[in-house]
């Protein structure tokens, strides 16, 4: 993204996040109040998003590809990958806050379910076992993500209260990082 474009999108999250913050219902934002509260014209609103949801799953998708430099960083097995997951998201609540607000929670879902199956593709499962997987995995993460935050205790002994739980739900997240 070239830096006039990163400085109109930086603009419109903030707003978005004004939106949210001062309790408007995501559905009754328009085009015109967010061109007017981010300080950029309507057409560069239309210009560069399909959706008043799309500047929210642009700033995901740029999360998610951070989340995932740092996971090549570090071997990582299921106790590391739930932690990680819960600290990143910690770190980063307020764009989950607004994927929440804006009800973008089958998006959430979907871009989870995509990053899950890259780390599915060098298995040997066929492709509608990948899926499958992977989509079971989205859910259970995005749910565990929600109901960690909601709790807003992000002590030690509450990520690893948390971790445990996931690992037992999930037998060891043993579709995904199952070594044969």
């Amino acid at each position: 993204m070239d830096k006039r474009r990163t400085v109109s999108h930086n603009k419109i999250i903030k707003a978005l996040s004004q939106f949210a913050e001062e309790g408007h219902p995501f559905i009754e934002v328009t085009v015109a109040d967010l061109a007017k509260k981010a300080a950029v014209s309507r057409p560069t609103i239309y210009r560069n998003y399909l959706t008043l949801k799309y500047p929210l799953l642009v700033q995901l998708q740029f999360k998610m590809n951070d989340f995932t430099n740092s996971l090549e960083r570090q071997p990582i097995d299921s106790s590391t990958f739930i932690r990680l997951t819960l600290t990143y998201w910690q770190q980063n609540i307020k764009l989950l806050n607004l994927l929440i607000w804006a009800d973008s929670i089958d998006e959430l879902n979907h871009t989870f379910s995509s990053w899950i199956g890259k780390l599915l593709a060098n298995r040997h499962l066929s492709k509608r076992d990948q899926k499958y997987i992977a989509n079971f995995y989205a859910a259970t993460v995005v749910s565990f993500i929600r109901t960690f935050i909601a709790n807003h205790d992000f002590s030690d002994s509450a990520v690893t209260e948390t971790v445990t739980l996931f690992n037992q739900l999930t037998n060891n997240c043993g579709q995904l990082f199952f070594h044969s």
